[in-house]
């Protein structure tokens, strides 16, 4: 689940420490609310999301430093650890690493649609998307981080306010996103259009 998603995210310099570090600050977030009040996991919580900023600078494109395998699934048992125990609910947990998540079941759900094996790698990544889109890797980078921190903050919201609002949220903006990526590609395959 979580581990495979955030190893999924590896694929381009500095996304999936980029993610976990707004994932693990959503949860510290959420951790210390009222309504869930979990010290001790909003340490942790706080501590990975240092070391995950104090690797990032190396890790940033171009990088100096790679996670690879053993990092990024470290960080997807780390984090489904801390969603398990923040005393959350599991759709808060869902929300705040909702970008990989969306991301990974729909690689895996178009691999099968297809009839390939869903545990083959290829392109088909929404960052390996932007990149065919045009987007630079800091670009690509850049607006998933951003996306990823909708998703913490709508998270956080959806522990105060009410998670079907943030999870309607979360749909409209993946299908924005998705539906510009569809654009820009259609766009690049036709520069006449």
């Amino acid at each position: 689940g979580i581990i495979n998603v955030i190893n999924f995210l590896d694929g381009i310099d500095g996304l999936a420490a980029g993610v976990s570090f707004f994932a693990t600050l959503s949860i510290f977030f959420i951790s210390l609310l009222l309504t869930v009040y979990q010290p001790a996991t909003a340490f942790l919580s706080i501590v990975l999301a240092g070391a995950v900023l104090g690797f990032l600078p190396y890790n940033f494109n171009p990088a100096k430093i790679f996670m690879g395998d053993s990092g990024s699934l470290f960080l997807g048992y780390a984090l489904a650890i801390l969603s398990i125990i923040s005393g959350a609910k599991m759709a808060t947990a869902l929300l705040v690493l909702g970008f990989p998540i969306i991301d990974g079941l729909w690689v895996v759900a178009r691999r099968i649609v297809r009839h390939e094996s869903p545990f083959k790698p290829d392109k088909t990544h929404l960052h390996h998307r932007l990149l065919s889109a045009g987007l630079s890797v800091r670009g690509a980078v850049i607006l998933l981080w951003m996306i990823s921190l909708i998703f913490g903050l709508l998270g956080i919201i959806s522990t105060t306010y009410g998670k079907m609002m943030a999870i309607i949220l979360l749909v409209i903006i993946m299908l924005v996103v998705y539906s510009f990526l569809y654009y820009f590609e259609r766009r690049k395959e036709c520069p006449s259009a």
